[in-house]
């Protein structure tokens, strides 16, 4: 029998253990690749000012939602709207500027040329203030089969600083397994909670020496992670500090979808799930059946029908065209700025073997990665080569070699 596809087509491209030969193939343009790279290696990519019309955006979705959220503060949870104290669930049904964000159709062919398949955006949670969520994998709430056809996407809806509980994430956590429930060691019920997962989170963090990161976004940015990348909510430190922002859940079509932590595997009892396709309003099972009455004309033009064929044009076939309006800005180096210090503040980026200098102005400074050591205040030279004679041997630049070295070894300074 000839092989006709890919190899394991039914494994995410971005999470491919064959992802170097895509890479070759030029299947990417370079805006992609930079974000399929970061996907593969990290589990997340961030997207500086995706949305460029978010200020208009984010000022609608405010005016939208804002009564929803003082409903909520007053009630505590509203089961009938799926309304919680910190977020507003599946907010498209009230805003349809938030629909529009979720369904942006240049975001729809991005993840489904980095998948492989067709993306559709099936969940939204919108909240005004930080989730303060604690660390978890969404694999254990959405899932697929194949499984990892499923990622979230964060954008900002205004600028973000540290104290106003940013999102973390631990990159490369994604790349571990997938762990069912009965491993875990608990049979699973639909009043099972993420909370028997997290000592499992916590310990594989410890184990794996996981180290977090934390997104200060500026508003517009967007930022896309995989199933299984572990992330959460930062605390909120500066009361009154609001941090509106938007997730919106998507899976990817031609798959079986269900709820692992509800799911018992061994008894062949699966909470099965039929999302709805935001886009179409419907849930996915009924989705075939629309298209074709869309395409054949079996619908009165509508400005839906009409958003659909031009949705169809971009998607078609997963176009490299519809990214080039957003190439990566680059940042200024600092003038301080070393590679070697980047690279060993930073070991993931050097483990990856990716440039240093690249990727501190494409994504190290939206992510506040540290570049630099500073030297103390009363850091002596000539001190120093003479109390590290084996420095000066080397031929090293003293300063430079403490930061990069000394200060690890505790070498002296100061005679």
């Amino acid at each position: 029998m000839t092989q006709t596809g890919p190899i394991l087509a039914g494994v995410p491209i971005v999470e491919s253990p064959f992802f170097s030969d895509f890479l070759a193939s030029r299947y990417f343009d370079d805006t992609q690749q930079s974000i399929a790279q970061d996907l593969n290696l990290f589990g997340y990519a961030v997207l500086p000012n995706f949305f460029k019309n978010i200020g208009q955006q984010a000022h609608q979705i405010r005016q939208d939602l804002r009564p929803l959220f003082a409903q909520c503060k007053q009630t505590g949870e509203d089961p009938k709207q799926g309304i919680f104290a910190n977020r507003i669930q599946d907010a498209f049904k009230h805003s349809p500027t938030v629909k529009h964000l979720a369904t942006d159709p240049h975001m729809l062919a991005l993840l489904s040329k980095l998948y492989g398949r067709e993306a559709f955006a099936f969940q939204t949670l919108n909240f005004e203030l930080g989730s303060q969520q604690t660390v978890h994998s969404d694999a254990v709430h959405f899932h697929s089969t194949p499984e990892r056809f499923m990622c979230g996407v964060w954008v900002a809806l205004e600028d973000v600083t540290l104290d106003s509980g940013p999102l973390c994430y631990y990159p490369g956590s994604h790349a571990l397994p997938v762990y069912d429930s009965r491993q875990v060691g608990f049979s699973p019920s639909q009043s099972t909670k993420q909370g028997v997962y997290e000592p499992l989170w916590h310990k594989l963090i410890d184990t794996h020496r996981l180290r977090k990161q934390v997104f200060t976004a500026k508003a517009g940015d967007a930022l896309i992670w995989t199933a299984n990348l572990l992330h959460g909510g930062e605390p909120i430190v500066r009361a009154n500090a609001t941090r509106w922002s938007q997730v919106t859940h998507y899976y990817f079509e031609g798959c079986r979808y269900y709820t692992p932590m509800h799911s018992d595997l061994i008894d062949g009892q699966v909470a099965h799930r039929d999302p709805v396709n935001i886009f179409f309003g419907v849930n996915s099972s009924e989705v075939p059946a629309l298209r074709r009455k869309l395409v054949e004309n079996h619908l009165p033009p509508s400005g839906f029908q009409k958003a659909y064929l031009a949705l169809l044009k971009i998607l078609n076939p997963f176009s490299t065209k519809a990214h080039k309006h957003n190439k990566w800005p680059e940042a200024a180096l600092p003038a301080d700025f070393d590679p070697e210090i980047y690279n060993f503040l930073n070991p993931d980026v050097m483990e990856a073997g990716l440039d240093p200098t690249k990727h501190y102005r494409r994504h190290g400074y939206l992510e506040g990665r540290p570049y630099k050591i500073s030297v103390p205040v009363d850091f002596d030279s000539d001190a120093y080569q003479a109390l590290n004679p084996d420095v000066v041997e080397a031929g090293f630049d003293p300063r430079r070699h403490y930061v990069l070295h000394g200060h690890q070894e505790n070498r002296r300074y100061r005679h």
